[in-house]
């Protein structure tokens, strides 16, 4: 583990709810078999490359209906994306 964020709120002003963050080194090899129920899919390892982030998750979407990307997640893609155009990276195309 790199570090832990101080406490965020979830809903400010609507609920007293917090988390943090934690920032970690991720190892990128290939992730290890998993052996989950079939209730429980929404739970698999999976790895997506950091460039075009938003792209791939919105792919993933379109190919799970009834997929939901956390929130959390989606801003984290989202901000990707802002600092590629804020770069000079091609944003339209990510």
């Amino acid at each position: 583990m790199l570090w832990i964020s101080k406490p965020v709120a979830y809903e400010p002003g609507l609920t007293d709810s917090c988390t943090c963050f934690a920032y970690v080194e991720i190892e990128s090899s290939p992730p290890r078999p998993q052996k989950l129920d079939d209730a429980e899919w929404s739970l698999q390892t999976i790895c997506l490359p950091l460039s075009n982030l938003h792209k791939s998750l919105n792919d993933l979407v379109k190919s799970h209906p009834g997929l939901i990307i956390d929130s959390r997640l989606d801003a984290f893609a989202a901000g990707l994306r802002v600092q590629a155009l804020f770069s000079g990276g091609n944003v339209r195309s990510m």
